[in-house]
This record gives C-alpha cells, sequence and structure tokens, in this order.
C-alpha cells in the first residue's frame, strides 16, 4: 500500500501511518462519497502484517447525509470539487 502511495520511505512506524494518512483518506472518503470504507489490521504474532479493506455502497439515506455534509461546507465560505469530491478552504 505504501509503494502504491508513493510513500514507501516515510512512516516507517504504523500508528504515524495509521494517524496520518490512512484515518484521514477514509474518513473524507466516508464522508463525501458513496462508498463506505472500513479497514482492519492484519496481525503475524504482534506485527501488522496487511490491511484488509471492507468496501460498500452507502444507502440512499446515507447519500442524503453526504449533501448534507456538502451544504454546511459550502455554507461556511468552503469550495467543494466535485471531481475529486474534496472540500477547499
Amino acid at each position: 500500500l505504501k509503494e502504491m502511495l508513493e510513500i514507501k520511505d516515510t512512516y516507517d512506524n504504523y500508528k504515524n501511518f495509521r494517524i496520518r494518512v490512512l484515518e484521514p483518506a477514509i474518513e473524507e472518503i466516508n464522508a463525501f462519497s458513496e462508498l463506505i470504507v472500513q479497514f482492519k489490521p492484519i496481525r503475524t504474532v504482534r506485527t501488522i502484517t496487511a490491511l484488509a479493506f471492507e468496501i460498500s455502497h452507502k444507502t440512499p439515506l446515507e447519500l442524503l447525509e453526504i449533501d448534507r455534509n456538502i451544504d454546511i461546507e459550502l455554507s461556511k465560505g468552503n469550495s467543494f470539487t466535485a471531481a475529486s469530491g474534496t472540500i477547499i478552504e
């Protein structure tokens, strides 16, 4: 995963990678897309050797919540780019 993200030589500590990269990305995906992403670390003895991702689609009711989140951000004066789904402050 770190190779795919081109951050192989950074975040040697899993905790830093999880806090600074993985969790913020998943929070943004869950807040502003039609997907729900969850992950679970896979351990070999005490070492995390892999991550298992579960990806599912949101229900129509949950999609309405996305629209509400975007409206809140826009009301704060932030811009929203629909192509990437990101809020620009």
